[in-house]
């Protein structure tokens, strides 16, 4: 167990140090500083010819999908941490620890879930008070967080699933 938080620490490091990942965390809010001016503009046009305002053109309301769908970029992260590091010495000093394989790979799905839920995590927050984003429900939402993220890294297992196949059947 002492291997699994060892690794699980390291790859969440690593999660916070990849540049793909803090795209995950400024993409959002450049879309959502982008919808929220876009949303002024057209309550100001509104406003100036005077007609109705049917609330049905809110790009804001596109914003709840939008972060629940920026978790299927996490995909990379796992894919590439498990596909390469098991090619490279990292693999190598996995087979030599006495360390089950099974550890490392549930050690590095469970450091990149975590990663993409706090990335969630942190942008629901800045989506409802900064910009006024109107949630039905905010426990729903993070549910929803939460189970489209694990898809997300078990999705990203799945082309290194003959490479997983192929060490769990070899003997440490």
């Amino acid at each position: 167990m002492k291997n699994f938080f060892w690794i699980s620490r390291l790859y969440f490091k690593r999660s916070f140090l990849a540049p793909a990942n803090l795209l995950m965390i400024g993409l959002p809010i450049i879309f959502m500083v982008a919808f929220y001016l876009v949303d002024l503009f057209l309550a100001g046009q509104v406003t100036y010819y005077g007609l109705e305002d049917s609330g049905r053109m809110s790009f804001m309301h596109v914003v709840i999908p939008m972060i629940l769908g920026f978790q299927f970029f996490g995909t990379d992260g796992v894919a590439e941490s498990l596909h390469n590091d098991l090619k490279g010495p990292t693999g190598a000093r996995l087979k030599v620890s006495g360390n089950d394989n099974r550890v490392f790979y549930l050690a590095v799905i469970t450091a990149s879930w975590m990663f993409y839920l706090l990335t969630g995590l942190f942008l629901i927050p800045i989506a409802y008070f900064v910009f006024g984003v109107p949630f039905a429900s905010i426990p729903l939402t993070i549910l929803a967080l939460a189970l489209l993220a694990l898809m997300a890294q078990v999705i990203g297992v799945i082309p290194t699933c003959e490479n997983i196949c192929t060490h769990l059947s070899d003997p440490l």
